[in-house]
């Protein structure tokens, strides 16, 4: 297996509790090294081998279920690809059905630019995966040019602040009033929204501040490999006790 799951954690902004790992595919390369997706998923998708590639990591993901909290979600990025294709959903389910998972507890991301090339069969493929039971969150919301376009046309589950945002609303005042829009926005058609990119206490004080209700960052984690997992749980199970006796 050339291609290995890590995870990076999304935490619940008032208690801190983990309810969601994102799933990031590695390539452990023998001559290379760790080769990030941005390297190896464009040559994957010209050979035609993502659809192998994301069994692979969903088969990996099944063997480390046991150690997932039943209430802990799966964020699991989708290529373009994979989005303007009108059979994933029903390839994506044949390969749940094979895991000790339910689709439920599944979030598909997908970035705008899946939906820039083929906004028809897209809008298909977003509602298959919903259809099934997934969850689907627009990722990188607000770096691209027509987000809220595509939030008026198209079902979504949720959405995730790109993490420029975070990075600079501390200095930025555009920033942080651009923020607490898109939260408050978020609020309002009853959809989720996760704060990327927090880094320091001070930015996740701050997103609190002005309406994040979901948060994902090296401020808790940086990606790390599936086998590290239950130590990641561990740790953050005891931070909310200490939390709650505080």
């Amino acid at each position: 297996r050339g291609v290995v799951p890590y995870f990076q954690t999304i935490l619940n902004a008032q208690s801190n509790r983990i309810v969601a790992i994102e799933i990031l595919a590695r390539w452990s390369c023998p001559a290379f090294g760790m080769i990030m997706p941005d390297v190896f998923i464009p040559v994957a998708e010209k050979l035609g081998l993502l659809p192998d590639l994301t069994a692979c990591i969903l088969e990996q993901i099944s063997e480390h279920a046991h150690i997932i909290p039943k209430d802990v979600s799966l964020s699991f990025n989708l290529s373009a690809a994979e989005i303007v294709d009108i059979a994933t959903p029903l390839r994506i389910a044949a390969l749940i059905s094979k895991t000790q998972l339910r689709p439920e507890r599944f979030i598909f991301e997908l970035t705008e630019q899946a939906l820039v090339r083929d906004s028809k069969t897209a809008k298909a493929v977003v509602d298959g995966l919903r259809q099934m039971g997934a969850r689907v969150y627009l990722d990188d919301f607000g770096a691209g040019y027509s987000g809220l376009c595509y939030l008026k046309d198209f079902t979504f589950d949720g959405l995730k602040l790109d993490k420029s945002f975070a990075q600079s609303m501390l200095t930025n005042p555009a920033s942080r009033t651009i923020m607490a829009n898109v939260l408050e926005l978020a609020r309002q058609l009853n959809i989720n929204a996760v704060v990327e990119g927090i880094e320091t206490e001070a930015a996740l004080e701050m997103a609190v501040s002005i309406g994040a209700t979901e948060w994902q960052g090296y401020l808790h984690s940086r990606p790390d490999c599936l086998s590290k997992l239950g130590e990641a749980l561990a740790i953050a199970r005891e931070d909310l006790q200490s939390r709650k006796r505080a």
